[in-house]
């Protein structure tokens, strides 16, 4: 199973706009177009014994497309799953923003690694 940061790397070089919760949007910085990614993360650590402790990842990826995704962006969403979770399991899920214009491709998943302690 890849950790939660070789999930990132897999899906930063896809080469889509991409950021932790939200971009950023300033008149030096325009929102991206479309496609674009953006993922959420919460780490729970447990174990209490002096060698190992546990990390769970319970995170998400949101990739938006146009609000009615073309033949193009329907490559790209079986792209971002081939490249990107192809050995991960997880929950798919597709919201249409009307306000944006755009469509929602989230896949909610969960990472399970074991730390060494010191």
């Amino acid at each position: 199973m890849p950790t939660f940061d070789e999930i990132v790397a897999r899906a930063s070089a896809l080469g889509y706009p991409i950021a932790e919760n939200e971009f950023t949007i300033t008149k030096q910085n325009p929102a991206p177009t479309l496609p674009f990614i953006c993922y959420q993360r919460v780490e729970r650590f447990t174990g209490t014994d002096q060698a190992v402790r546990i990390k769970t990842t319970e995170a998400a990826f949101e990739f938006y497309t146009d609000r009615k995704p073309s033949k193009k962006d329907k490559e790209r969403i079986a792209e971002f799953e081939a490249a990107v979770l192809p050995d991960v399991d997880f929950v798919k899920t597709q919201n249409f923003i009307r306000d944006e214009n755009m469509t929602q491709t989230a896949y909610e998943f969960t990472i399970v690694e074991k730390l060494r302690k010191g």
